[in-house]
């Protein structure tokens, strides 16, 4: 090892590599480490002297007790991997056996075991293991593709780089189409659906879109555009008016009762679209299955919702410039009120099962808890900040419940 200085030293480690002492060019030792059997350093000689060779040979972090190697970072403290080897189910699957994703070297710090691929077993074997390659030195001499230790990651990372294929998303979702479709090629489709479930299927599959077919929307800086083809039906063609030009609401996202909720604004009189969907106050139902509904009419304007099972699509109308403010403040309104509510939900049920809520009650309050549903003086708010984190407005679990006098505490 040489320093930027130009001094060098010499490193001795163990059979795992693993960095035991430390030598100056003199012979002098300048540092001894030692080490558990999981690479936690219990014996340091000379701590001020940094060597960022670590346990196994890694990279060690003095801060964190990390070891990072090619691929992961391992724990010393823990005995663990950092994050799971995924690339172990292959193996796994083929030949199942008892398994940790997060195990260091199967529970075996001790020792280096190297993945041998091939036996040397004729002269081209050893010529390889001595690093000759005979198709470098004769031409037109056969490669050799024995590999008697497994490539480094960085290679073989390097190497998917070189010869991958940059393709378009568009050619990605029409490539597995065609796949999807040639895998049905030639099969013959059993007509019995009690067979159906026990036999694998393939992923293709068509469903009916959620506003109708040949309607496609899109959000183009804010904004939704709407295209409709000729195979639109009036109803998806009434919808896409309606949405056309609508400001969606960035940040708004809410899931209600198990809908998905985007909410929109389109700053005008409603009017006109409320004339094209022959409603103009209450519910009515599409042919095409959706629901609409036009709630809370007046100068100010209106909103008109389309909802499925499954989506929720809500358009506020407003006549005022800052109708976009007023509705994303009364959305979150609405939001801290669900959110308010479910954390005093889950605080009386954590009384009525006899257990710790979000704080210590008295007795008293626990009273209150089981017969009002909240307590009197406390009052719920965001932990963090719905500014930062909008999609945590709704969350019950983003809310604590303070005193008044505990708000400069926060």
């Amino acid at each position: 090892m040489e320093v930027s200085s130009g001094e060098e030293y010499y490193i001795a480690s163990d059979n795992t590599g693993t960095p035991l002492a430390v030598f100056s060019s003199n012979g002098q030792m300048i540092k001894q480490v030692q080490y558990t059997a999981y690479g936690e350093v219990y014996l340091d000689s000379n701590p001020e002297f940094q060597l960022v060779v670590g346990f196994h040979g890694g990279l060690y972090d003095t801060l964190t007790k990390l070891v990072h190697f090619t691929q992961r970072d391992y724990d010393v403290l823990a005995g663990r991997w950092t994050s799971p080897d995924y690339a172990s189910w292959p193996k796994i699957a083929k030949d199942p056996a008892p398994f940790n994703l997060y195990m260091f070297k199967n529970n075996n710090p001790l020792s280096d075991l190297l993945d041998i691929k091939n036996y040397v077993t004729d002269v081209k074997s050893w010529l390889v293991m001595f690093g000759f390659q005979l198709s470098n030195i004769i031409p037109g001499f056969p490669r050799h593709t024995l590999y008697f230790v497994e490539p480094p990651f960085e290679l073989q990372a390097s190497k998917d780089c070189e010869n991958g294929q940059l393709i378009t998303g568009v050619q990605q979702a029409a490539e597995r189409h065609n796949q999807a479709f040639m895998a049905l090629e030639g099969r013959l489709l059993n007509k019995d659906p009690r067979d159906r479930r026990d036999k694998p299927g393939h992923w293709f599959g068509t469903s009916t879109p959620i506003i109708g077919r040949g309607v496609m929307l899109a959000l183009k800086e804010g904004r939704v555009v709407a295209a409709v083809s000729s195979m639109a039906t009036d109803d998806s063609r009434k919808v896409s008016l309606v949405l056309n030009g609508a400001i969606y609401l960035d940040g708004t996202h809410y899931t209600q009762a198990g809908h998905d909720c985007h909410f929109f604004v389109k700053v005008g009189s409603a009017d006109s679209d409320l004339l094209a969907l022959g409603l103009t106050n209450g519910r009515k139902a599409l042919e095409s299955g959706i629901n609409v509904t036009v709630s809370g009419r007046s100068r100010r304007g209106a909103t008109v919702e389309f909802a499925v099972p499954s989506l929720t699509l809500s358009v506020r109308y407003g006549l005022a410039l800052d109708v976009v403010d007023e509705e994303r403040v009364r959305l979150l309104e609405l939001a801290r009120q669900r959110a308010l509510a479910g954390a005093w939900l889950r605080e009386r049920q954590r009384a009525k099962d006899g257990k710790e809520g979000s704080r210590l009650w008295t007795e008293g309050e626990k009273q209150q808890l089981l017969t009002a549903g909240r307590v009197q003086g406390y009052d719920g708010y965001y932990v963090l900040p719905v500014e930062q984190y909008p999609e945590l407005a709704d969350s019950s679990t983003n809310i604590q419940f303070l005193r008044q006098n505990e708000m400069g505490k926060r």
